[in-house]
């Protein structure tokens, strides 16, 4: 394959999202072209109805016309379709590196890289990791106008630091005030046992009861309490990637579970109580139903066509990360943990990409 490749990557309004596709292709090490999309009401539809059209797009169709990429590097679902419309005008010559779940057939891209919480199934395109890619580095975070400013806040403090980074409600997790109260008496507990200070912030899923009564039951031992706020462009959050020595994590957050093994840092993890709703009842009871009565093969077959999704399941890729010695249980006292190496999951998905396409090139921050 020719070492000038065209790649395209599809870009939307969520912000993670395109940290994660962006973060993929600068590492791959080729030219890329970003295609800027925004989507209209009709991306809410089935993927397996949009197919390989352009109808969910408001903006950005226009960018999108030959000559056609040798790839596209798309994430999350809303891309899926469009990925798949220009693998189509290209007469099939592009090929499509897909990352999270597409809701779509897996068969349709060359490869779709996702973690356990999809449930996606054994697939012939489909590469699963345990934890999706992180941008976050030690020395990013502690050379960031953030951290500097944080650090000039707790200079005095020489007491060790622990970082409880609170993702919020993500049905069917709940974190309700009850549960927010009994997280703070955990980390306080922890931060007892090892002579630490709390720094907690909150994500835009917390409300405001919860956040109140998370602040309320760690007043003793808190250094900083955020919340995230409309507001307000305050975000201390590399600040406490950069100073923290421990973290604790709610186990719905898998971006910040992978963020604080990226900076080398201990995870401790805090499951929410399920408490699903009525619909997802409805779902599981199904999901319950099928597999009772529905060969494994077939259900599985199923899902790879993108007819059925599963149910989310974030505490699957918490539940690996303690199976596999990276992580521990809040209030548990397991075994040492084995530290994690920065970058590993984008190295891993760069080596399959050379196994799988025959291309072998790094980007430069990879090469360094």
């Amino acid at each position: 394959m020719s070492e000038d490749l065209k790649v395209w990557v599809l870009l939307g309004d969520k912000v993670g999202d395109n940290a994660q596709a962006l973060s993929l292709a600068r590492g791959w090490g080729y030219s890329f072209e970003k295609k800027m999309l925004k989507y209209r009401e009709l991306r809410r539809l089935p993927n397996w109805l949009l197919g390989t059209s352009f109808w969910s797009l408001a903006e950005g169709e226009e960018s999108l016309v030959a000559p056609w990429p040798d790839f596209v590097i798309g994430v999350g679902r809303r891309s899926a379709p469009i990925a798949r419309g220009i693998k189509r005008l290209s007469g099939g010559k592009t090929r499509l590196i897909h990352l999270g779940r597409p809701r779509a057939p897996l068969a349709a891209f060359d490869l779709v890289v996702s973690t356990p919480q999809y449930c996606l199934p054994p697939h012939a395109r489909h590469f699963s990791v345990d934890l999706p890619i992180s941008t976050a580095t030690r020395q990013e975070a502690c050379e960031s106008a953030v951290a500097e400013k944080y650090a000039l806040r707790w200079g005095a403090e020489q007491q060790p630091k622990i970082a409880l980074l609170v993702g919020g409600d993500a049905p069917p997790y709940r974190f309700d005030p009850e549960t927010a109260a009994k997280l703070g008496e955990e980390a306080c507990a922890l931060a007892a046992e090892t002579g630490a200070q709390l720094l907690i912030t909150c994500g835009r899923r917390v409300s405001k009861e919860a956040a109140d009564a998370l602040r309320n039951a760690t007043q003793s031992t808190c250094l900083h309490f955020h919340r995230f706020s409309e507001s307000s462009d305050e975000n201390p959050y590399l600040a406490y990637l950069a100073e923290a020595q421990l973290f604790v994590v709610t186990a719905d957050s898998v971006s910040m579970m992978a963020d604080v093994l990226a900076v080398g840092g201990e995870l401790r993890l805090f499951t929410p109580p399920r408490r699903p709703s009525a619909w997802q009842k409805f779902r599981a009871a199904l999901e319950s139903l099928s597999r009772a009565v529905v060969p494994r093969a077939w259900r599985e077959a199923l899902v790879a066509k993108g007819l059925v999704v599963p149910l989310r399941r974030s505490e699957l890729v918490a539940s690996n990360l303690v199976d596999k010695g990276m992580a521990r249980w809040l209030g548990s006292n397991s075994a040492s943990l084995k530290r994690s190496e920065q970058a590993s999951t984008l190295f891993t998905i760069l080596y399959k990409l050379t196994e799988t396409f025959g291309v072998a090139r790094l980007g430069e921050q990879i090469r360094e």
